[in-house]
């Protein structure tokens, strides 16, 4: 009796490009920015008040009640209130003139930290003000970026509303809906989808919108690519389809679905 033949698929390595961890990691980080204090100048007189109430400049002799003179009041930063969230407070810096293209920590702009929290009124009112709408973080990060990486659909309308470039890449060659993908958010991807995203992309390493859906078993979202046009049989950097991916992944109802496509996709030929 012959021996049957097994398929044998080769083995998954570790991505740098579209990795849900290395998403993870970055997103960590994003989330873990530290707010820092507005720095208070030292006073540099000292006042010091005797028995009587009276005030006086010099220094105190002994025994005498020193009081330090309180600064005035330092102007807090547009993003200072913008990575805190404070709505009200950045409106009123954009009044006064702030600039709303300032980077913070790892290259934020009020605008990123506007698309990271979803405030849409914020944002709105720092596009009016001139922010730059593909402005980089030091990930390469577009605020489009930032929105889909945050689960936040409402701001990636407005940003492509305002004109935010749907296909920018960060420095691991992904882009937005790519990362939408990458992390199961299915709203997110919808909106790219209906901005014109493209959903033909592949990874640095060769893999389609379909291979990263399935390997993280994400079912709706498979649905929604393979009805945009994302090709059901490509091949990764590995050689493997997304039904091998899906399959050594266990994720066996996106198998189904793909194996499914596929079969449709051949019958039309």
């Amino acid at each position: 009796m012959s021996t049957p033949l097994v398929r044998v698929l080769p083995a998954a390595r570790p991505r740098p490009g579209i990795s849900r961890s290395r998403l993870g990691d970055l997103i960590d980080a994003v989330t873990s920015l530290t707010l820092h204090p507005q720095q208070v100048p030292e006073p540099s007189d000292i006042a010091w008040v005797d028995d009587s109430g009276v005030k006086h400049d010099a220094t105190p002799s002994a025994g005498v009640q020193a009081a330090p003179v309180q600064p005035a009041p330092v102007k807090p930063s547009l993003l200072h209130v913008s990575r805190k969230g404070d709505t009200g407070a950045a409106l009123r810096l954009l009044e006064q003139g702030e600039d709303p293209n300032v980077h913070g920590e790892q290259g934020f702009t009020p605008l990123c930290y506007a698309a990271k929290s979803g405030d849409v009124r914020l944002m709105l009112a720092l596009i009016k003000h001139g922010a730059d709408i593909e402005a980089r973080t030091d990930a390469r990060w577009t605020p489009l970026h930032v929105a889909a990486g945050f689960n936040h659909p409402a701001a990636i309308s407005v940003l492509v509303k305002y004109g935010a470039c749907v296909d920018t890449v960060d420095v691991d060659g992904d882009t937005a809906i790519l990362t939408a993908v990458a992390l199961g958010f299915t709203e997110c991807v919808q909106q790219l989808i209906e901005a014109n995203a493209n959903v033909r992309v592949k990874s640095v390493l060769g893999e389609t919108l379909l291979h990263v859906a399935a390997e993280g078993g994400y079912y709706t979202i498979a649905s929604l690519l393979l009805a945009h046009g994302t090709p059901v049989n490509g091949t990764d950097g590995l050689g493997r389809t997304a039904l091998d991916v899906a399959i050594a992944s266990k994720n066996l109802k996106v198998a189904g679905l793909i194996a499914a496509a596929s079969r449709m996709r051949e019958s039309w030929l």
